[in-house]
């Protein structure tokens, strides 16, 4: 599923979709960042499932 199929400016949304991807790949980022020790493990998952989830697009 494209969606940004039916956009006007298909550029400006791929470029709309990465930074969405960027902002949620930051809070487990920074939670992983602030307490390695008990978040990191966590975090990996979150981050490895929103990479997965931004590939597909």
């Amino acid at each position: 599923m494209n969606l940004c199929a039916h956009q006007p400016d298909q550029a400006l949304c791929g470029v709309t979709a990465g930074i969405v991807l960027l902002f949620y790949a930051a809070i487990p980022l920074a939670f992983a960042v602030a307490n390695p020790a008990t978040n990191a493990l966590p975090a990996a998952a979150l981050l490895a499932s929103f990479i997965g989830t931004g590939s597909s697009f």
